[in-house]
């Protein structure tokens, strides 16, 4: 019962970091890797099909974590530099997981 709890866990966790991956990646592109331009970051997560009851949360953990920065009001933000280099690492390294996020294998894409 414990081991299934558990596995329960890690494939929530896994779950939340590739939505979180999503919403980050959908940045990166919209950007164009430009960490000065902005955009909205609800509206592309949404494009990406993650709900709103889970954007919120992963949206603050992406800016929690410095991936993401604030512009404006609502959901407008930059990516950061530590964000480009956490997407680059991952698809440059598509066997290897990082901090954030679990390897684009395992991810799926």
């Amino acid at each position: 019962m414990l081991t299934q709890t558990l596995y329960d866990m890690t494939v929530h966790i896994e779950d939340l970091k590739t939505k979180r991956f999503k919403i980050l990646l959908a940045v990166y592109k919209a950007t164009d890797q430009d960490s000065s331009k902005w955009c909205d970051v609800q509206k592309l997560s949404a494009q990406e099909g993650i709900k709103n009851g889970d954007f919120a949360k992963n949206y603050h953990y992406l800016m929690d974590e410095g991936l993401l920065k604030p512009f404006g009001a609502g959901y407008t933000a930059h990516i950061s530099h530590n964000g480009i280099k956490a997407i680059e690492f991952i698809i440059s390294n598509p066997t290897q997981k990082s901090e954030y996020f679990p390897s684009y294998k395992d991810m799926g894409f």
